[in-house]
């Protein structure tokens, strides 16, 4: 996918030790995912993309991949841009980065953060999540923000990382933080 696009310049040099041109690859997968959301747009639905660092797996010294990449300031919005889509569920747990990422989104797009991190067991704290929508919210307007998990429940494999009352309880979070912020 393009999650390796918006990243920082070491991953796109990974690309060129490949012998691969990071532009063009870019412009490979876009044009093969624009083809599958104009596909999928009529009257009544919402297409949607989810945008991530991608999945990283827990070692016992913590995540193996993944780890310590976060999107660059430029390109969330130039990716964004180029995505014939509606809404946009990004990634924004700790390891992605600054919100200042999300500066050059289109009007008229929907961003929900996905603030909620599916691969730690510590549950977030609605305060915490508030000044983030808030701080996304210098860039993106507040209507057209939203907050939702960084990722799916069950991660890698079928095994969550976590049990089903801590899921429930972030899931909690979540629907208390969206009344505080939108009512």
């Amino acid at each position: 996918g393009y999650s390796r696009f918006i990243v920082p310049e070491r991953r796109k040099a990974q690309l060129l030790d490949r012998g691969l041109d990071p532009k063009q690859e870019l412009d490979i997968v876009l044009n093969a995912e624009n083809a599958l959301l104009r596909a999928a747009k009529r009257d009544g639905v919402t297409v949607a993309v989810h945008i991530c660092l991608g999945t990283y797996i827990l070692g016992p010294q913590g995540p193996l991949g993944g780890g310590g990449s976060t999107y660059e300031t430029t390109t969330i919005g130039e990716i964004i841009n180029l995505l014939d889509a509606d809404t946009f569920l990004i990634e924004y747990s700790g390891r992605s980065g600054s919100l200042e990422s999300l500066r050059d989104v289109p009007q008229g797009k929907t961003i929900s953060l996905g603030l909620i991190n599916v691969r730690d067991p510590q549950v977030e704290a609605p305060d915490d999540l508030a000044r983030k929508i808030d701080e996304a919210s210098k860039f993106v307007p507040i209507e057209n923000l939203s907050i939702c998990p960084n990722c799916g429940f069950s991660g890698a494999s079928a095994d969550a990382w976590f049990g089903e009352d801590i899921q429930r309880r972030k899931l909690d979070v979540l629907v208390e933080t969206a009344r505080r912020v939108w009512g």
